[in-house]
């Protein structure tokens, strides 16, 4: 809530190498137009904190302050201690989505549970009849719904959404909050999820431990002096590891994503499969015409850490539950900037073989 007159103060710091070039901007809390108040001073190689003091009168009302990073080269700039004159704003009624992220597979003819978190963010309490919440399938399509629960000013709930997939499908789903008094709309969403919908006999194959941190099967330099493109990773998995016979619906690795900021990143992937009777990949990388084609597509690296990154096959892989399994990774083109992802696994590496922690392997008897 911003009146004529008010002030931004904050601490800046940058580089010795480079000082980026920033910007202080705000939005319009109705339109969304972003508009400029000042270039920021800054300047490469002091190093130190120092104080900028800002009149942000141009922004007065109901809006948003942020900074903005011009630079198109690389640098370093840290800002901390942000104040000012204006108050912030509190709407009346204001429910939203604090976090809606996903199990990444949902049984088919099983009732699943999808669970998130909503805040009461207004100052007002609300009633559990007063709002919905609901499972959607993008791009608008309500699959499911319940009523909400009473909710005081700043206090967090859980709501539980259930519902029954009946067909095999991949599917990208989200959560919306339906409150007709609701302030402030922008927040009454999460981002969309992919869930992949797989039989319901399924059983997951968890291979490895998990004991540290790796870089396959991709790290994630992104586009910066080609660190990140074209990474090209091969591991073997035996069958004992695994120890079924039947379809192979996917693969998915568990991971931390180090860059503590709410942002997705899409790297485009493929995926090759095949059994072999190999017990290790000395000898070089598997012929490509041995090779069969599962997945070609984009994967999304979400923000937080221990989380899944789930790759279903286009086709189900049907094994003989006696070879070995190759996995073929081939990532390229990510989009920058990127995140810093690491992949959770063990390590235990012998020539070119290395053991994934949390590999999971989706098999299906093909008998039942």
């Amino acid at each position: 809530d911003i009146a004529d007159g008010d002030r931004f103060t904050f601490y800046i710091k940058s580089s010795l190498a480079q000082a980026t070039e920033n910007t202080l901007v705000w939005k319009n809390g109705t339109t969304g137009q972003v508009n400029i108040i000042a270039d920021i001073p800054n300047s490469p190689g002091f190093n130190q904190w120092e104080m900028r003091d800002i009149d942000i009168s141009a922004a007065a009302g109901i809006n948003q302050i942020g900074i903005v990073t011009t630079t198109q080269t690389n640098g370093l700039t840290k800002f901390d201690l942000f104040t000012s004159d204006a108050k912030l704003h509190q709407f009346d009624n204001d429910l939203k989505v604090v976090n809606g992220d996903m199990y990444f597979i949902a049984k088919q003819n099983l009732s699943e549970n999808f669970t998130c978190a909503i805040k009461n963010a207004g100052q007002m309490a609300v009633s559990g009849s007063a709002y919905t919440v609901k499972l959607m399938q993008a791009p608008n399509t309500e699959l499911a719904s319940v009523s909400g629960i009473d909710i005081a000013s700043l206090e967090e709930a859980t709501i539980t959404v259930n519902h029954t997939f009946t067909t095999l499908s991949e599917n990208r789903l989200f959560f919306k909050i339906e409150f007709s008094d609701d302030d402030y709309l922008a927040n009454n969403t999460f981002r969309e999820a992919n869930v992949s919908v797989v039989p319901n006999t399924v059983d997951i194959s968890t291979i490895g431990i998990i004991d540290t941190q790796l870089f396959t099967p991709f790290t994630a330099g992104g586009s910066s002096q080609t660190l990140g493109e074209d990474d090209l990773v091969e591991a073997l998995y035996y069958n004992d590891e695994f120890n079924t016979s039947g379809y192979v619906y996917g693969v998915a690795y568990k991971y931390d994503n180090l860059l503590d900021t709410d942002k997705v990143t899409n790297y485009p992937l493929k995926v090759w499969v095949t059994q072999t009777n190999l017990d290790n990949l000395g000898d070089g990388w598997t012929p490509n015409e041995e090779l069969i084609l599962v997945f070609d597509g984009v994967v999304e690296i979400l923000p937080g850490n221990n989380l899944d990154l789930y790759i279903p096959f286009d086709v189900p892989l049907l094994t003989n539950g006696q070879d070995n399994l190759v996995v073929r990774t081939y990532q390229y083109d990510p989009e920058w900037p990127p995140s810093i992802v690491r992949f959770l696994g063990e390590n235990n590496t012998t020539g070119n073989i290395r053991t994934l922690g949390a590999l999971e392997v989706f098999d299906l008897d093909p008998d039942n």
